[in-house]
């Protein structure tokens, strides 16, 4: 039977550590993003199916997150407001949310 080729795994490689962020950040519904959130999210997805970035790039991906364009700390009244809203693919919403910590 053949064998797979081993897979190289560095291992010198820096781990990131995000303990801290991670400990200060809060659950998901200390956050905001309670059971009312996840229903009208999942309604908002299925109105738009496709990442909006990867499709002004000529792209298609499918939606995974749903970002707020102002960040929901400093307007949780635009909480529900869709044009605060933006359909995302995992990919390009950890780009936003990356930019957004700096």
């Amino acid at each position: 039977m053949p064998q797979r080729p081993p897979i190289f795994r560095p291992h010198d490689r820096p781990k990131r550590d995000d303990s801290a962020y991670d400990r200060n950040r809060g659950t998901a519904a200390q956050r905001g993003y309670d059971s009312r959130w996840q229903r009208f999210r999942a309604v908002y997805i299925q109105h738009n199916p496709l990442c909006r970035r990867c499709k002004a790039k000529g792209r298609i991906t499918a939606t995974k997150e749903v970002h707020h364009i102002v960040p929901l700390r400093d307007a949780p009244e635009r909480k529900y407001d869709t044009d605060n809203l933006e359909p995302l693919c995992k990919s390009c919403h950890s780009k936003a949310t990356r930019k957004e910590r700096k």
